[in-house]
């Protein structure tokens, strides 16, 4: 189980006293989840492996993972990006899909952080080094970095993009 990754979700914090964590897993992955063993911990370069003592049901989760048995161990993993081996993942990530469909798609979408609704993806404008998302918020327009590393999830169904936005970015 080695190669290239794909990220299908992240570690939001630890749960209770006996190491346990509470996890967000993409929609569309969470099949992928379900089916594995062995999830890996970090980033596409660098990742490291956990076996899963158990997991609870739906896309907010609690896992167990194997020899992480304290609060304290639990903390220590902070809230690294949640990875599989792309041939363990049978749906495409949103990067990819979003570059085969294009950006445009996006248009109407609503665009929400971890915790509050912006409002609806007006446009979605090229700028050199990236594409930037155009959102109307508090009656002003503003640029959000249309980046894979910020998005959660992208639910195609209910027209939603779910961004993790650094903080102070919605105040420039």
């Amino acid at each position: 189980m080695t190669g290239p990754f794909t990220p299908i979700g992240k570690i939001k914090k630890s749960h209770g006293v006996k190491g346990e964590l509470r996890v967000h897993i993409q929609e569309h992955f969470l099949e992928d989840f379900k089916k594995s063993k062995v999830i890996f911990l970090g980033n596409e370069r660098s990742c490291i492996p956990y076996f899963i003592a158990h997991h609870g049901s739906g896309t907010n989760l609690i896992v167990r993972l194997e020899d992480i048995d304290s609060k304290e161990q639990a903390d220590a993993l902070g809230k690294p990006e949640i990875l599989l081996p792309e041939s363990d993942v049978s749906v495409k990530n949103v990067e990819e899909t979003i570059e085969e469909i294009g950006n445009n798609f996006l248009i109407g979408f609503e665009l929400r952080n971890e915790d509050q609704i912006i409002g609806e993806i007006l446009r979605i404008e090229e700028y050199p080094q990236q594409d930037m998302i155009i959102c109307l918020f508090n009656k002003k327009e503003i640029l959000i970095p249309l980046h894979p590393s910020l998005v959660i999830e992208l639910n195609e169904e209910s027209k939603v993009l779910l961004m993790s936005i650094p903080d102070g970015l919605l105040e420039l």
